[in-house]
């Protein structure tokens, strides 16, 4: 997952590489500001590229 404050400056907001499918929960520091979130695929599992059913983002607003 990387992260940006302003959609154009990226940086890795957390690597997760699980060996099966299932639910992941990626927690970043609080005292981070966060305004976008987007997933990146560094490698296929299948020929068929990436299967995400749901990313959600949850927190406070900042003011």
């Amino acid at each position: 997952m990387e992260t940006s404050p302003d959609g154009v400056t990226w940086r890795t907001g957390a690597t997760r590489r699980p060996e099966a499918c299932g639910n992941d929960v990626v927690r970043l520091d609080a005292d981070e500001a966060v305004r976008y979130v987007r997933m990146r695929g560094v490698h296929r599992k299948t020929t068929w590229g990436y299967s995400l059913y749901e990313l959600g983002v949850y927190g406070t607003p900042a003011p």
